[in-house]
């Protein structure tokens, strides 16, 4: 909720008149932020949670306004769902996950021209290592690809990217041919064919190059592939990486974050405009004087040109203006950026040991490079701790899910009309 902080020092009849206007002005903000806000539908409204538990990825939306998403928990098998709401406010589990050969625990989708969508699964699959699968039009589910842990990967990440010949591309966090961390793998980007075959595109050694890539690539008009790598988290001895990959399967670091000022931990799916500027957010790094006491900041909104040259666009405080950015940006046609964390706020009602708050909606604005909190969230009936990337609707409308909170206590689906 925006915030408004008003001292005064003199008394008298116009210290009494000032303070009804400020009161007139909060009761409008206040009330021009409910009617602008919405809650679409609650999850753990079904019996059971049938319908899904949990959303933690972006959205995407078909031609005729319809959205779609994923359930990380919930539904028959309790390891997550797909799920559509139509314009018209009906809530459709499309695909209930089962935890064995068919995956568990889903993340992003994306959609190719027949209306099919496509998305991944963390885990489960043959080895338990996470599949591929498609939703067709139609309704029916049906494994791509099981991934082994080994050299192909493990635990694919993020959503992912369709080409025009329908080959899918995406990231593994884990598995390869190098070894991370003494046992685990250092992550891969991968190709899979509309046949179903599987190219290792490129393999993370955790030297120079990093390792574990959590969000996904993005893919320019002449086939290059754009990610970040967050092998620091909490472990690692580096703050992270974008990273670029030609077809031609070179792999170049297009910025290495130092973990201070310009941010350390990228986790969340970048955004490259149509200038070829690529924008992202970092987990921590940024401002010192933060809540978190293991790490350096509570994150950054950051830049690269298309030239390669790096700039923190924002650096969060943790405070009232949010922090902690687990999700990416998105634009709008004057080129002002949107997105959300999910601390900060300063609502005691989500107090925890990193930061007060149950999550902010944010705008930081082309000009002047100024943040504007769009939306403060309570941790009631609106939900709290937003995970999944804003999706804007061409209208100036923003739809998104939160992790928990809400009727059902796990998530809501929301509108905001800023």
């Amino acid at each position: 909720m925006p915030d408004a902080h008003f001292l005064f020092k003199r008394n008298g009849s116009t210290l009494l008149l000032l303070a009804a206007v400020v009161g007139l002005l909060v009761a409008a903000i206040q009330t021009t932020q409910a009617q602008t806000f919405t809650v679409l539908y609650s999850f753990c409204s079904q019996a059971n949670c049938a319908d899904g538990a949990s959303p933690t990825d972006a959205l995407v939306e078909d031609g005729s306004g319809n959205l779609y998403g994923t359930a990380e928990y919930g539904g028959g098998g309790k390891v997550g769902t797909v799920f559509e709401f139509t314009t018209t406010g009906t809530f459709k589990v499309l695909h209930t996950f089962t935890g064995g050969a068919d995956g568990q625990y889903p993340s992003g989708l994306v959609f190719d021209t027949k209306g099919n969508l496509y998305g991944t699964t963390l885990q489960g699959g043959t080895t338990n290592n996470g599949v591929v699968y498609e939703i067709t039009s139609s309704g029916t589910e049906k494994v791509l690809y099981s991934f082994t842990g080994l050299n192909d990967g493990g635990y694919p990440a993020g959503p992912l990217v369709l080409d025009g010949a329908g080959n899918l591309y995406g990231v593994t966090s884990d598995g390869g041919p190098y070894e991370c961390f003494e046992e685990y793998g250092c992550g891969t980007v991968f190709e899979l064919s509309p046949s179903g075959v599987e190219t290792t595109l490129w393999a993370f050694t955790g030297g120079a190059d990093d390792g574990n890539p959590y969000a996904g690539v993005v893919r320019d008009a002449q086939g290059n592939l754009y990610g970040t790598t967050g092998q620091s988290g909490d472990f690692g001895p580096f703050p992270g990486t974008v990273f670029k990959l030609t077809p031609a399967g070179v792999e170049t670091q297009l910025y290495s974050f130092t973990g201070e000022k310009d941010g350390s931990g990228p986790e969340a799916a970048l955004l490259r405009d149509a200038a070829g500027n690529i924008y992202g957010t970092t987990y921590y790094g940024g401002v010192e004087s933060c809540y978190d006491e293991m790490q350096n900041g509570c994150g950054v909104v950051f830049e690269i040109t298309s030239k390669g040259k790096e700039k923190t666009v924002h650096r969060f405080t943790g405070k009232k203006p949010g922090g902690y950015p687990t999700t990416g940006v998105v634009e709008d046609a004057a080129g002002n950026l949107y997105g959300t964390t999910p601390y900060g706020g300063n609502n005691k009602a989500c107090s925890n040991y990193t930061a007060n708050g149950c999550g902010v909606i944010y705008e930081i604005q082309k000009v002047g490079g100024k943040e504007v909190v769009l939306y403060t969230f309570t941790g009631g009936a609106d939900g709290k701790y937003p995970a999944g990337a804003l999706l804007p609707d061409g209208k100036g409308n923003f739809y998104g899910t939160n992790t928990q909170g809400g009727a059902g206590l796990n998530g809501v689906l929301f509108k905001l009309v800023p």
